[in-house]
Formats: structure tokens, C-alpha cells, sequence
């Protein structure tokens, strides 16, 4: 049916009468005019204007028809710059996902490559650049890289360009698709490698931070215990007098008292020169040196310093000076000897001359002088 009427008629003035024509084929011209009226709809504008219509008019076809659009003239087609259509051909892209796929195309499956060079052609042509390589190469570059690899960019004209998209073997895309899955694979498996040991990497480095702080939240304490346990140097070796050490460092067992001339006599007795390095020497030093092992800034450790400052004392009655032959007891809280470290006060961050260290920490005199032995010696 036709109408006449905008909003009721489903097909244009034109197409009705291309599909008169079509049923009534073998008709006469006459006949032909006479049947249309079977297909205008009932009191519609065209079905009004038809019986308007004089004799003459509807004796031949040719004269019907321009009448027919004269008075139902049809669209017209909206025709595209060529900005407009060279604009969608550059923005024309076919995804890899779609490689290797049918698709369908009039009715019939097509590969989806080639169906895209059958639209790239229709729009180069509607563009009117068919013939030249205007705008080809942005195009290729667009191409996945299994389709663009396999296809020249030497190409003088859209026709040739098209043409080799459509013989680009089938099997050969699907091949190198099937390499970049697995390369792709491979990448994916590096960058999950890549963000799990950054992840292990984050988590040793909180363990880390948190063993430090627990560390040295404990060697604080540990520090805050030693000192008030007055790990300090006895009064009769700061001030170099006879007197029997009873606090300093804790030692309570009796030592045998010496009467005050000989006391007297060997404070004030001058050293003995320093003995030349012999191997003798030197392994007698290493003897003293595990008599009198470095013990460790805890509670056990400075339990067993203290037990070796009194086997000193009770060893070595009548002097308060270390020699090569007595050697001595090492602080706890110093560095190990033999390490570069201060023989002033047992740290290692300077050396005896560049000491600032207060008396009240300071090392015993004694173990001054048998750190810088051993240190000459061994």
C-alpha cells in the first residue's frame, strides 16, 4: 500500500512504483495505471490525488509516472563530503580478535579480512581516491601485525591495496595470531613473576623495618639494664690507688689486703718498656686472649666479666697494671678486640686519638693498655 503520507508509508514513491512494475510486468501501460489504484490506500492523500487524475494522464505510463512524482516526489539522498567519507575510511579498523572469523556478507560467509577490504574499497571509491594511495598508509598502520606484516606498504592505489588484504593467506594469519598468543602468554607470566616479587620484595622489606625496630627497641633496653647495673670503671684503677675494688663492677668476694708500702710502691712503679714482637710473644698473647674472652652485652655475659675480673684480682694481688703476662678482662659493652676500635672507650666509630669520652666511661687503665697490646701484637 502507499499513502501519500508522511509517517504511514514504508517505502519511497519511487520503490512503489519499481514494485508495480514488477507485478504487472506483462500489463499494457494502460492496465498498469488502472491496477494502481488496487494499491493506493483507501481514502488516503495519494488514493484521492489518483482520482483527480484525467484520462489522459493515465493512458500512458511515462506520463503517469512523472505526473505520479510531481505530486509524491521522492527523497532525496543525502550525499557525503569527501572529508566525510575519507574521515570514517581512516577510522575504519579491524580488531585481531576478528582474524581467522567468518562473517556474514550478502548472505554468505565471508572471512572478516576480506570483508573489510570490500569496505575499505566501497568508501575509497565514495571518496573518489580509488585510483591514488591517498591516506593508505595510516590505514596499514592501523592493521593488526599478524595482517599488516604480510602486507606491502608499497601499494600505489586503494584497488591494489584491497586486493592483496583479500589473497592474504588465511592459514599464515592464523599462525602468526597463534605465536603472539603465545608471546603474550609468555609476557603475562613475566609481568605475574615481575608483581609477585615486588610483592615478597615489600614483604621482607617490613620484615625488615620491623626486626630493626624490634632490635633496637631491645638493645635500647638491654642498654638501659647494663647501665644500671654501673658498668663503670673501679675507683682504684680511675685514680690509680691501692684500695680493693668492693662496687664498681659488682665483684664482692674478699681480696686479701696489701700492706701500704708495697701498694705504694707499685703505684708508683714505672712501666716496663714495651717487648719487641716475637712469635713467643705473640702466642702468649693469644693464650691470654682466650683466658679472658670477649663476652657478650647481656646478663649472662656480663655475669661471667665480672667472675674474670675477680679471677684477675685474686690472680694478680699486687698490681693494677695488665702486662704482656697478665693480660685482662674485656668490657662487655665495648667492641671486640683487635676490631680498629678506641682503646680509650671501645668504640669503633674513632680511634684513642680523637676519643672524647668522659672518665666515667672510659675503659679500665688496664684493659686500655692490653687492648693497644694486643692490637701491636697480634
Amino acid at each position: 500500500r502507499f499513502y501519500g503520507q508522511e509517517g504511514k508509508d514504508t517505502v519511497s514513491s519511487k520503490d512503489f512504483l519499481k514494485d508495480i512494475k514488477i507485478c504487472y510486468r506483462s500489463a499494457s501501460e494502460e492496465q498498469k495505471t488502472d491496477y494502481i489504484a488496487d494499491h493506493l490506500g483507501t481514502n488516503s492523500p495519494a488514493e484521492k490525488w489518483y482520482d483527480g487524475l484525467g484520462g489522459d494522464v493515465k493512458k500512458t505510463w511515462a506520463t503517469f509516472e512523472a505526473e505520479f512524482f510531481k505530486q509524491f516526489p521522492p527523497p532525496q539522498e543525502a550525499k557525503r563530503g569527501k572529508e566525510e567519507v575519507e574521515r570514517e575510511l581512516l577510522s575504519a579498523e579491524l580488531l585481531a580478535s576478528e582474524l581467522g572469523k567468518m562473517v556474514q556478507k550478502g548472505g554468505t560467509d565471508v572471512w572478516a579480512h576480506v570483508a573489510f577490504a570490500d569496505r575499505l574499497l566501497q568508501l575509497a571509491k565514495e571518496a573518489g581516491i580509488e585510483k591514488t594511495n591517498e591516506c593508505i598508509w595510516q590505514v596499514r598502520d592501523k592493521l593488526p601485525t599478524p595482517l599488516r606484516d604480510k602486507i606491502a606498504s608499497t601499494h600505489t592505489s586503494w584497488t591494489a591495496f584491497c586486493d592483496s588484504i583479500r589473497l592474504v593467506d588465511t592459514t599464515a594469519v592464523k599462525d602468526a595470531l597463534e605465536r603472539d598468543r603465545q608471546l603474550e602468554e609468555v609476557r603475562e607470566q613475566l609481568a605475574n613473576q615481575k608483581r609477585e616479587l615486588q610483592r615478597q620484595t615489600a614483604l621482607l622489606e617490613q620484615q625488615r623495618t620491623r626486626i630493626s625496630s624490634e632490635t633496637t627497641a631491645a638493645t635500647a633496653a638491654l642498654t638501659a639494664k647494663l647501665n644500671a647495673m654501673s658498668l663503670t670503671t673501679p675507683q682504684w684503677m680511675r685514680e690509680g690507688q691501692g684500695s680493693q675494688p668492693s662496687q664498681g663492677y659488682g665483684v664482692s668476694a674478699p681480696i686479701r689486703r696489701q700492706n701500704t708500702t708495697s701498694t705504694s710502691a707499685t703505684a708508683t712503679r714505672p712501666r716496663p718498656p714495651q717487648e719487641p714482637v716475637t712469635e713467643e710473644l705473640r702466642a702468649a698473647t693469644r693464650e691470654l686472649m682466650a683466658l679472658y674472652p670477649h663476652q657478650p652485652a647481656t646478663e649472662t655475659g656480663v655475669a661471667e666479666y665480672k667472675a674474670q675480673l675477680k679471677r684477675w684480682m685474686e690472680k694478680h694481688p699486687n698490681t693494677r697494671h695488665a702486662s704482656h703476662t697478665t693480660g685482662f678482662p674485656l668490657s662487655p659493652r665495648a667492641s671486640r678486640i683487635c676490631t680498629g676500635e678506641c682503646f680509650k672507650c671501645g668504640e669503633s666509630s674513632h680511634l684513642r686519638a680523637q676519643c672524647t669520652a668522659p672518665p666515667a666511661v672510659q675503659l679500665p687503665p688496664p684493659e686500655q693498655w692490653w687492648r693497644g697490646h694486643c692490637d701491636r701484637v697480634v
